[in-house]
């Protein structure tokens, strides 16, 4: 929870890294992702992930992307 915490806290002051944008760009392309009302009120510097879930645990994207801790790390990122 703290983590998640952490990363809606990054995601709001838009405090993107290299990291966070790279994984974005992943996300953005990725088919597991789905629109979702209530993702809106996060923000995102990539677009194409705004608004998104990820369908495999329901997380906002431009959140998730802020992730540091291991269970929150998507598979497709550590490739």
């Amino acid at each position: 929870m703290i983590d998640f915490i952490n990363a809606l806290t990054k995601s709001l002051k838009g405090n993107h890294t290299k990291e966070s944008l790279r994984r974005s760009e992943i996300c953005a392309a990725c088919p597991l992702k789905e629109k979702r009302f209530y993702a809106d009120f996060v923000k995102a510097e990539i677009k194409e992930v705004e608004g998104y879930v990820c369908t495999l645990c329901d997380c906002p994207i431009a959140t998730k992307v802020f992730a540091t801790e291991k269970k929150h790390l998507c598979q497709n990122w550590l490739k």
